[in-house]
């Protein structure tokens, strides 16, 4: 993952994946197979893969915030390469210490669990259904609209 990674993005056809980092991108990225262009705005580093065809189902359930249904192949993809803390055990206390985002591709019960508690209040509990996707769909920030068309016009009268 690059040094100061910032967020990802999808771009609005559902074609391309955007990484934002703060730092310019080291050649392991510009030298992937995806890869297809960097750009900087604002400050940000952002480089533009083309999504994987394997993985195009995922990106359309990802858009419908329907991440426990990713493929198990798209689920340790993000477990392996996100860098978040995923079940690592709590010495001496039992249980394990995980981001919630990796336990929501899952349903875990106890995300399921915590998520009751935090929205209940002692005179309304909070019940979900056992299939209630437990991260919210995504929201427009989470969407890149790279208006490849124009990109390409613009190089081409260049």
């Amino acid at each position: 993952m690059p040094e100061k990674f910032v967020n990802s993005y999808l771009s609005e056809d559902n074609e391309h994946v955007v990484v934002e980092c703060k730092n310019p991108h080291p050649a392991v990225i510009t030298q992937h197979a995806n890869f297809k262009f960097n750009f900087e705005k604002d400050g940000s580093h952002f480089a533009v893969f083309e999504a994987p065809i394997g993985y195009k189902d995922d990106l359309m359930k990802f858009r419908q915030g329907k991440y426990s249904k990713f493929s198990e192949n798209a689920k340790n993809q993000i477990r392996k390469k996100s860098g978040l803390t995923y079940k690592v055990p709590i010495p001496n206390k039992g249980g394990y210490k995980s981001a919630l985002e990796l336990l929501a591709l899952d349903k875990d019960k106890e995300l399921k669990k915590y998520w009751e508690t935090i929205l209940s209040n002692p005179s309304s509990p909070v019940v979900l259904d056992d299939d209630a996707e437990l991260a919210s769909i995504p929201g427009e920030d989470n969407f890149y609209e790279l208006k490849l068309s124009n990109q390409l016009e613009v190089r081409l009268l260049s």
